[in-house]
């Protein structure tokens, strides 16, 4: 019997995400972050979801230092 809330056997979807930090100093770092994330149903109550995404740092150690990195995240989820 299917109740209400039960979600499809897959999903996508994407986000942008920015962060600033230590507003009052002249080189503030700053996190500009983006991804896309899923989730699988693989059983009545058991979930994989995972991220794919790139970050990129502004100001990095309060300098004109820049970084970026590539990550990704994959959790199993069962829920009762």
């Amino acid at each position: 019997m299917k109740t209400a809330g039960t979600i499809s056997r897959a999903a996508i979807s994407a986000y942008f995400m920015r962060t600033e930090f230590d507003r009052s100093t002249l080189s503030h770092p700053s996190v500009y972050e983006a991804a896309l994330t899923g989730r699988v149903k693989l059983q009545d109550h058991f979930f994989i979801d995972g991220s794919l995404g790139l970050a990129k740092i502004e100001h990095a150690d309060y300098t004109q230092r820049k970084d970026k990195d590539v990550f990704a995240t994959a959790t199993a989820r069962w829920q009762y």
